[in-house]
Formats: C-alpha cells, structure tokens, sequence
C-alpha cells in the first residue's frame, strides 16, 4: 500500500470506502500520513476506528449515511458524493472490487472528486474473467487456455470441456484441513456457468 500512501501525501481529507481488511490497511496507511488529518471509513468497520501505532494526529471516522441512501447503489452512491462534497474530501479510496466494477470511481472523478481505483471499464480486470482473458491473449500474456460460451451455448461448452486432454482437475478437500489443503487431485464433473467463462 506504499504507492497509495504515497498519493495520500497531496491531501488532508480522505475518505476510503469498504469494510475488509484491505481498507483496514488503506485506513492506517492514510492516517500514517503527516498530510492527512482526517480519513473517514465507509461503511468501515469497528477495528477502523482504533488509532494505529503512529506519529500522525489524523482522526479516524466512520461515515454513517442516513437509512434511506442504503437502499440502492444509485442513492447510496449519490449520498457518497453529496458527503464528499459537504466535507470537503480531497480524495476517495476505493477498495471492493464491486464497487468499482459499478463506475463508482468514474461518479466520484466526473463529480470532481479525486479518486484512487480504476475507472469501470479498467476494472473489468478484475471484474470480469473473459475481459482479463481477452487482454491476456491481445498482449500475448501467459495464461491458460480458455473460450467464452453464451447462455445458449452449453452443448458446445460441455464438448470443449470434454475435449480437453487432461480432464481438468478439481482438488478433493477433507476436513478439518478443507479448504486450505487438498487430499487428492482426480478429474473434476463438468459444470458450466451460463454466460461465463470456461
């Protein structure tokens, strides 16, 4: 998280959006900042909230929205901005990929809001499989070999699974070491998600 510390040095009011560890560690990067003076955490969680080991007198915030706001990405997201605006934050940070996927980073940048997360159509790498597959292969990356079937494709997705040599493979878990060791590695059944990626 060095490069968005890093980007935090520019400003004194940051708002980071999500509730996982990784906003966790967004949070205490930011406050570390001898820059910023206040990081609001949103939805955030409790931990957030407890002052890091630092020299930085940055207060630390959770953002309580009002109940009616939470019931749509669209309000939710509009409630974001119209705080952002209200608090005069200098930059949001985004961490889900759910919500970057959903052009909230584009929302809060078209409001005139900086922003740190890719714009929605960059973060289809990380969003959508068959978008990262596809770049993969334009810029000759390394990776596995893959088609994309529509929803009324499954007879072609169950022929090409089958014509695969080797079968893919699934491993088999046992607890109590499940899921973090496999017992065995024998043939995976063929399971095709409608409109995905094989």
């Amino acid at each position: 998280f060095s490069n968005a510390k890093a980007f935090a040095d520019s400003f004194h009011r940051v708002l980071v959006i999500g509730t996982g560890a990784r906003e966790h560690a967004l949070v205490c990067k930011c406050a570390d900042s001898p820059q910023v003076s206040h990081v609001y955490a949103y939805p955030g969680n409790d931990g957030m909230v407890f002052k890091p080991t630092t020299s930085s007198d940055a207060v630390i915030q959770r953002v309580v929205l009002p109940t009616e706001h939470k019931t749509t990405h669209t309000t939710e997201l509009t409630a974001l901005i119209a705080y952002a605006h209200d608090h005069r934050i200098d930059m949001v940070v985004i961490g889900p990929e759910t919500e970057l996927a959903k052009g909230w980073s584009d929302a809060f940048q078209d409001a005139g809001v900086p922003c740190f997360g890719p714009r929605q159509h960059a973060s289809q790498i990380e969003s959508s499989k068959a978008f990262s597959k596809r770049l993969m292969q334009t810029l000759h990356l390394p990776t596995a070999p893959f088609r994309i079937f529509g929803p009324d494709q499954h007879d072609d997705a169950q022929s090409y699974l089958a014509s695969l040599a080797p079968p893919p493979l699934a491993p088999h878990l046992a607890p109590p070491l499940a899921p973090s060791r496999p017992t065995s590695v024998e043939p995976c059944p063929i399971v095709v998600k409608a409109s995905g990626l094989v």
